[in-house]
């Protein structure tokens, strides 16, 4: 009986050994067939003394919502898409269908942030046929605040050529979390 599990126990060794020199040193054949192919990104520069400087991958962020009604009196929709690489671009796209109003404005706006009085103007809406205006804001320049704003509000401001420091009558209100 000694002598049986003996030679279970060497058999048992003899497996072992051989699986760990498969997985240590692997033929030839298997891991040409277990090759995938694989992209590497370069996200660096070459400075001019040939060191390498590393730069930030530049990933795009988008976001939409649909606007929805603030002012039940009119008939409004829309939508603002928003895309941005938190690095250096910003990018905000609006359209809204809404009455047209007379000797006043729409104005679109950024708010939501730490501070819910704090507003970010965005822009005059442009008329584009009867009921449809838009808005396309650009901003390469970026501060970590601006992302905290999620919400999108269009409002109708007097056309006196004064801007007020925040929307007076807000009409359609977008939120983008």
């Amino acid at each position: 009986m000694r002598n049986f599990l003996f030679l279970i126990l060497i058999i048992v060794a003899i497996v072992g050994i051989f699986f760990i020199f498969q997985k240590s040193y692997p033929q030839q054949e298997e891991t040409n067939t277990n090759q995938t192919e694989s992209k590497t990104i370069d996200n660096s520069n070459t400075a001019s003394t040939g060191t390498k400087v590393l730069e930030p991958t530049k990933i795009i962020f988008t976001e939409s919502a649909p606007f929805y009604l603030v002012d039940e009196a009119i008939q409004a929709s829309g939508e603002v898409n928003i895309r941005h690489n938190s690095i250096d671009m910003y990018e905000l796209n609006l359209q809204a269908n809404l009455p047209q109003p007379e000797d006043q404005i729409y104005v679109a706006w950024l708010t939501g942030g730490i501070n819910p009085d704090s507003y970010i103007y965005l822009g005059q809406l442009e008329k584009q046929t009867d009921l449809s205006y838009t808005l396309d804001y650009k901003k390469l320049e970026l501060y970590e605040q601006f992302f905290a704003y999620h919400i999108v509000i269009v409002s109708l401001e007097n056309n006196d050529g004064e801007l007020p420091d925040k929307p007076t009558v807000i009409k359609l209100k977008a939120d983008l979390r």
